[in-house]
């Protein structure tokens, strides 16, 4: 199943995700992209945890083999890391969030820039790909994704550098858009994703009571009319 968001001029891609089933890996793909001049997106994800327990959060974007982590003697190449044909990535930058309908600072449970220790399993080939290991309590939350180091509760990102907005290419200057995945592992189900932070979404338990409440009165409503 895939969905597609086309938020203004943002464009986010979810592949491969039931809504209704419980998996224990999920991989995702999106895409930040440029709003002119130094602003570009900020991905919001929301989750839902079935139960409590561990939920490991890997990224996978950084395509600059800087490090010489394929060995061969070159510090300045690039790797396809995701092998969709180009060089178009970002340095991460994640927040989890907890989702209790309107997104601030209070609900901010967790953060991660970089991480030169667990984030390789995925395929990445440098610790600038953000991770996550935390205990969660069944519940919603909101994962806030965009390249170093923005401010998710602005809804984009600001880079004060000329030259480069957190989207690169293998030139290392303004690029247009950048890709990156994400892989869950958990008790969770990934629902939906928002390049819009006006549209974050509300938690699926609001909308669940909301819908219980609306068919109440529903049946009140028949009722009266029946007798």
């Amino acid at each position: 199943m895939n969905f597609k968001y086309l938020p203004e001029c943002a464009c986010v891609c979810m592949t491969a995700i039931s809504l209704n089933a419980i998996a224990a890996t999920t991989v995702v793909q999106g895409t930040l992209y440029d709003q002119g001049g130094l602003v570009s997106d900020v991905n919001y994800w929301s989750l839902s945890v079935h139960s409590a327990g561990t939920v490991t959060i890997d990224t996978l974007s950084y395509e600059h083999d800087e490090d010489d982590f394929d060995m061969d003697g070159d510090y300045n190449d690039y790797i396809d890391v995701n092998g969709d044909g180009e060089i178009a990535f970002i340095d991460p930058y994640i927040n989890l969030f907890i989702d209790d309908g309107s997104l601030d600072a209070s609900d901010l449970i967790a953060t991660n820039d970089d991480d030169f220790s667990n984030t390789y399993a995925d395929g990445s080939i440098h610790g600038y790909d953000s991770y996550l290991s935390i205990l969660l309590s069944a519940g919603d939350y909101i994962l806030a994704i965009d390249a170093c180091c923005g401010d998710p509760l602005l809804g984009y990102y600001y880079d004060g550098y000329p030259d480069w907005n957190g989207l690169q290419s293998e030139t290392s200057t303004n690029h247009d858009h950048g890709d990156y995945q994400i892989t869950f592992n958990g008790d969770l189900t990934v629902n939906s994703v928002t390049a819009d932070l006006s549209k974050v979404p509300v938690p699926a338990a609001f909308w669940l009571f909301s819908s219980g409440i609306i068919g109440l009165v529903g049946v009140a409503g028949k009722r009266k009319h029946k007798y």
